[in-house]
């Protein structure tokens, strides 16, 4: 049940007449993980504990570095060198008090993924490895978990909601991970933050549905989004 001041809290999205208390009760009781607390994990963070999923986990073994803050907005230049994952749990948990926080600074691997993945109804993955990203869909495939991809490259992005009740997953699509040459990383290629939070916020919003009951019309489906030219792609597959 949502409490007097939740209620409050969850104020304005709860009068929306497609949402109420049905849909805000559905969130409060999904838990989701957010494997990545960097450029797409740092907004993806903010929004979904704003919209209230009651318990949220955050996968992130790495330390704040200087050229991570322009977008991963978490974060603040007194934290360098600081645990991701301890800041973005104390800070999520500052912004609101009424969901559970749970903070994972290891590097995922074959050796606990299994462990974490399975006390989580929906997974998100949010980085930039493409070895780790298919042993997340991998592992969400063998526990049969629904999971939120979100990728990014230059001024463009790719986002998708996966494995979703028997829909196709990134080996359906994508078969193999690409080679390096094929695929540079941030670091490589450059990144902007106005692409980082533009496909959050779609993930987000793959998210909200996949709780809710609109997934199912999201399934097979790949937007792609080139914000260079402002165009965006539905490509169903």
């Amino acid at each position: 049940m949502i409490t007097p001041e939740e209620f409050k809290y969850y104020q304005r999205q709860i009068i929306l007449e497609n949402f109420g208390l049905q849909h805000q009760e559905k969130i409060k009781n999904t838990s989701l993980l957010i494997v990545g607390a960097g450029g797409l994990g740092c907004p993806l963070l903010q929004m979904c504990s704003g919209i209230g999923f009651g318990k949220i986990g955050i996968v992130d073994f790495d330390t704040v570095s200087l050229h991570n803050l322009h977008r991963q907005y978490l974060y603040t230049f007194d934290e360098i060198n600081h645990s991701k994952s301890k800041i973005a749990r104390e800070k999520i948990s500052s912004r609101n008090p009424f969901i559970e926080i749970v903070e994972y600074p290891i590097l995922l691997d074959e050796s606990n993924i299994e462990s974490i993945l399975q006390n989580y109804d929906i997974i998100t993955d949010g980085t930039d490895n493409f070895n780790t990203r298919y042993l997340i869909n991998d592992t969400c495939v063998k526990l049969n978990k629904p999971l939120v991809f979100g990728s990014i490259f230059k001024w463009t992005s790719q986002v998708a909601l996966l494995n979703f009740k028997g829909s196709k997953h990134l080996r359906d699509i994508f078969p193999e991970p690409p080679s390096p040459e094929e695929a540079p990383s941030c670091a490589e290629a450059g990144v902007v933050n106005t692409v980082t939070t533009h496909c959050a916020s779609l993930m987000a919003q793959l998210i909200v549905f996949a709780t809710i009951g609109k997934g199912h019309e999201w399934s097979n489906k790949i937007i792609l989004s080139d914000l260079w030219n402002m165009k965006q792609t539905i490509i169903s597959f």
